[in-house]
């Protein structure tokens, strides 16, 4: 059973998926692009109805702002945002993490010509670990996290993966972001 040998390999999907769960860490993230278009949406037809209901002028003009502020912002944080940052730190990502996950630790090797390290981490030394649809999301602190995307796992390693979460970390730390 021990231990649990696998090798990540981060492309960009698995990074945008990272990047916007970061912003969220619960279950409202996959939703959250999805929403994307909803302020945006409510507040155009707002504006266009305070036209016609002929309120002062200042009201569908703020309103219009607002939207397209709102459109700036989350267009930035969902499309682009995510792109710029993962074409930055391209040569972590360039390189696979091997991970050898024991019953009381696991360790992270990665091997590269611009990224090179070795980490073993004890479970409890952990901030949390999140479980994703996807991924699992192993947080070494509130800013570093160690993506597991579970297309990179069998069916077998992500259950005991699962399990072994649940029983060696403590439930305030061991978020499930879906339902099972």
């Amino acid at each position: 059973m021990f231990p649990i040998k696998f090798t990540v390999l981060k492309d960009f999907n698995v990074y945008e998926d990272f990047f916007i769960f970061s912003l969220f860490k619960s279950r409202r993230y996959k939703t959250a692009k999805g929403t994307f278009f909803l302020p945006f949406i409510l507040m155009i037809p707002l504006a266009i109805i305070s036209i016609f209901l002929e309120l002062p002028a200042i009201f569908p003009s703020i309103l219009f702002a607002l939207s397209i502020t709102t459109f700036l912002l989350f267009g930035y944080l969902f499309f682009i945002a995510p792109k710029r940052n993962y074409n930055k730190l391209n040569e972590m990502f360039l390189y696979p993490q091997d991970f050898e996950v024991f019953e009381d630790y696991f360790t992270v090797t990665q091997k590269g010509e611009e990224a090179n390290g070795y980490s073993k981490l004890n479970f409890s030394q952990l901030y949390k670990v999140y479980e994703t649809h996807n991924a699992f999301y192993i947080a070494i602190s509130s800013q570093q996290a160690f993506p597991i995307p579970k297309k990179d796992l069998s069916n077998d390693q992500i259950t005991l993966l699962s399990e072994l979460f649940s029983i060696k970390i403590d439930a305030k730390k061991y978020k499930i972001c879906y339902k099972k």
